[in-house]
């Protein structure tokens, strides 16, 4: 999985700051561990705002 182009790559990580957002590498690194691990289907609703605000900050 390799990320989208970003607009501005060099302030993204001061955007996502602004925003609460860890740094983009982490993020990516996080979503990519959670994608490799088996299904958990006892997901919650937090892990969906999580993945919907990552989504909008690109």
């Amino acid at each position: 999985m390799e990320p989208c182009p970003v607009r501005e790559p060099s302030t993204l990580d001061a955007r996502r700051a602004d925003l609460g957002l860890p740094p983009a590498s982490t993020a990516l690194a996080t979503l990519r561990q959670r994608l490799a691990a088996p299904p958990n289907h006892a997901s919650t609703t937090a892990d969906t705002v999580v993945l919907t605000i990552l989504a909008g900050a690109a």
